[in-house]
């Protein structure tokens, strides 16, 4: 994960452009934004309303998170994030993209928390999806092949993590619409999601199998939700053994040392 300690001890990094670069220099918003016609917004907060959450807990939160295709906000960050904290809204008729929570050994899909005038930290970076598309025609006779690609897209592909202000909970992310990398008329959003997070946690190796390959761990996984904020370090977090219940041991299959 990298290390962002500008934007921890200030206001954003370079290389993020639009309205969120603008608007969200480290403490609240100055400016309303405004995307994909009013489905999100932040406005500037009122005369003295304060977060009772940190800035730095909340941007090591969210540079753990992934973003609805599996990409880390930590990585898309070191391009450029803007942070800042406003009411925020997100209107509830954007559909929820549960693509990650579908794969196997992840959590369920969990319902968002509301976002109407919310006090709430906001952390964006600029995320452009990548996409394998069909095989396109070519001139000449020649035969088609795969072509990848990424939108031409107008928007400016934010991805923007969400936390409540007071609690740095109930924490979301949403992802602006754009067109579609492969091309139609359809856009591509926006959406939002719960997002994944990746923690450590305390483990134990139980067995060894004669290959030296897999085995058997015991970990103590939390409940969703469960594992403390941060400190302002973001070397990751971890959660400590007295905030975690037990958990079954689990088999993996990965080189052993």
């Amino acid at each position: 994960m990298p290390t962002l300690q500008s934007s921890l001890a200030g206001g954003n990094q370079p290389g993020l452009a639009g309205p969120a670069a603008r608007a969200l220099t480290g403490g609240a918003a100055t400016t309303p934004i405004t995307l994909d016609n009013g489905s999100f917004e932040v406005t500037p907060p009122p005369r003295g309303a304060r977060p009772g959450v940190g800035r730095a807990s909340v941007v090591c939160e969210a540079l753990a998170s992934a973003e609805i295709d599996g990409a880390q906000f930590g990585d898309d960050a070191a391009s450029g994030m803007a942070v800042g904290y406003g009411l925020v809204t997100v209107a509830p008729s954007v559909p929820i993209n549960d693509q990650l929570f579908g794969q196997p050994g992840m959590p369920k899909a969990m319902a968002a928390p509301p976002y109407a005038h919310r006090l709430a930290w906001v952390i964006v970076v600029a995320h452009r999806q990548m996409a394998s598309c069909p095989s396109l025609a070519v001139p000449n006779g020649k035969k088609p092949s795969p072509a990848t690609t990424t939108a031409a897209s107008p928007s400016w592909d934010y991805a923007i993590f969400l936390a409540d202000a007071a609690t740095g909970a109930d924490t979301l992310v949403y992802t602006e619409a754009a067109p579609p990398p492969c091309g139609g008329n359809s856009p591509n959003g926006p959406y939002q999601t719960v997002p994944i997070e990746t923690i450590s946690v305390p483990w134990r190796l139980v067995s060894r199998d004669a290959n030296g390959y897999s085995g058997r761990v015991g970990a103590q996984v939390p409940p969703a939700g469960r594992c403390p904020l941060p400190s302002t370090s973001c070397g990751g977090r971890t959660c400590s053994k007295s905030s975690l219940p037990p958990s079954p041991e689990r088999r993996v299959d990965q080189p052993g040392r």
